[in-house]
């Protein structure tokens, strides 16, 4: 059986944190989470996740960190 067919429209282009993300996954692919034994934020973030230091530039042209 196949996930559920969902659009999710949003004004934002990026999401605000991981656990944003995650939600969205549990709504859109709950069966690949099964499939994958997922069955926490912790679960899902060592798998598809991954911490990096980036730097950003403001609107301004600072770095940020």
């Amino acid at each position: 059986m196949a996930d559920l067919c969902v659009t999710f429209l949003s004004g934002t282009p990026n999401f605000h944190s991981l656990t944003e993300m995650y939600l969205l996954f549990k709504y859109l692919r709950p069966r690949e989470l099964e499939r994958q034994n997922i069955q926490n934020f912790d679960g899902w973030a060592a798998v598809f996740a991954r911490k990096t230091v980036d730097f950003e530039f403001s609107v301004t042209n600072e770095i940020h960190r």
